[in-house]
């Protein structure tokens, strides 16, 4: 169990319980909860049977996707057809028309 920092007999925010050892906020209340460490949440998922820690992988995977501009996504593809042009010093004060 994580520890939350939180004592469930003051907290200030609506609770329900998923089983007895788990304590879980709504969204809106989440920054009043203690931030787990990277290491935390790599020993979380190490702890998941191997489907959810599939199902983490394709999310954050998603999550990756979201962060990586259009432009450079278009730039790769480009670059896999072989749609490249090679660059030369000078073409940066004189592009090439």
């Amino acid at each position: 169990m994580v520890d939350t920092g939180l004592d469930a007999q003051t907290a200030t925010f609506p609770r329900s319980t998923i089983d007895k050892n788990i304590l879980v906020a709504p969204r809106s209340q989440w920054h009043k909860l203690s931030p787990m460490t990277a290491t935390q949440v790599i020993a979380e998922i190490e702890s998941l049977p191997r489907e959810e820690q599939e199902r983490v992988f394709v999310r954050v995977h998603e999550l990756e996707s979201e962060m990586i501009p259009q432009s450079f996504l278009q730039g790769m593809e480009e670059a896999l057809r072989g749609d490249l042009i090679d660059v030369e010093d000078d073409h940066f004060s004189h592009p090439p028309a």
